[in-house]
């Protein structure tokens, strides 16, 4: 709250107790912070700037990475067990500094499979959830109830600076690494993974292109917040634009498009 005093209700939420600890710290010593809000209608995860990361939500296949397949109405740190008290915990003095999901489709009948990822500040991906495509990148199709560090040399040893998760009912998951490489993995049925077959892959294997030749692999940044109504053409003449809330979907505009209420996003 206001006065810097965290509240939690019994059962769990934002306790902070590995920032309490000094496991977890924040840069400037302050309170946490929260850094990054994601989800969909059935789930969140909760990011804050000491590297604690929260879910809440459906965990019917261990996506809330508390060692239960337990669905829960609040808050509760991910890689801490259930039954695990103060001091413990998977995720225990890591930062991470990204957490990154599939969605659950759209149909009201579909079961929520969703998958979840984080990456850390040592360039390392953590991964839990639904795993039927092998999408978690572990080498099987083992559903995780906790989160399990991808061995690095999937990367070759390289340290990994993105990671995003990508599907409804079939999912997969690309990364990049320090060095410019794209790595992808999971459901791959039409071939989205960029590989060259129609196998699904239960490891992140490295997309076989020469990114470089066009100056490597291009990040989406915000260029401006909209105040008001305005037509596409009037942003920009010399080059297409993306409009995106999360950096993960890049949409394509026809230049007479009408755009209200959303930033606007171009390569940089």
């Amino acid at each position: 709250n206001a006065s810097g005093v965290h509240h939690y209700p019994k059962h769990g939420a934002f306790d902070f107790w590995d920032y309490y600890d000094g496991a977890n710290t924040t840069l400037t010593g302050e309170a946490p912070r929260m850094i990054q809000l994601t989800g969909d209608d059935a789930f969140t995860y909760a990011l804050f700037d000491n590297g604690e990361l929260y879910q809440a939500g459906y965990g019917g296949h261990g996506q809330g990475g508390d060692s239960t397949t337990n669905t829960r109405r609040y808050y509760r740190r991910v890689g801490r067990a259930y039954n695990g008290g103060r001091g413990t915990g998977t995720l225990r003095g890591v930062k991470i500094i990204k957490v990154a999901h599939n969605a659950k489709s759209g149909r009201q009948d579909n079961i929520d499979t969703h998958s979840a990822y984080a990456l850390d500040d040592q360039g390392r991906i953590w991964s839990w959830g639904y795993n039927g495509y092998g999408q978690l990148g572990q080498g099987n199709t083992n559903n995780y109830s906790v989160p399990t560090l991808i061995p690095q040399g999937y990367f070759h040893n390289k340290k990994v600076v993105d990671v995003w998760g990508s599907g409804y009912s079939y999912q997969k998951a690309y990364a990049i690494t320090e060095d410019g490489y794209m790595y992808s993995w999971g459901y791959n049925g039409e071939g989205a993974l960029g590989l060259g077959d129609f196998y699904n892959k239960y490891r992140p294997e490295r997309v076989p292109y020469n990114w470089k030749q066009f100056g490597g692999i291009k990040i989406i940044r915000k260029v401006l917040n909209l105040k008001e109504p305005v037509m596409a053409n009037s942003i920009s003449a010399r080059k297409p634009f993306g409009l995106t809330t999360d950096f993960r979907d890049f949409f394509w505009y026809p230049s007479n498009a009408l755009i209200n209420k959303i930033n606007v996003y171009e390569y940089k």
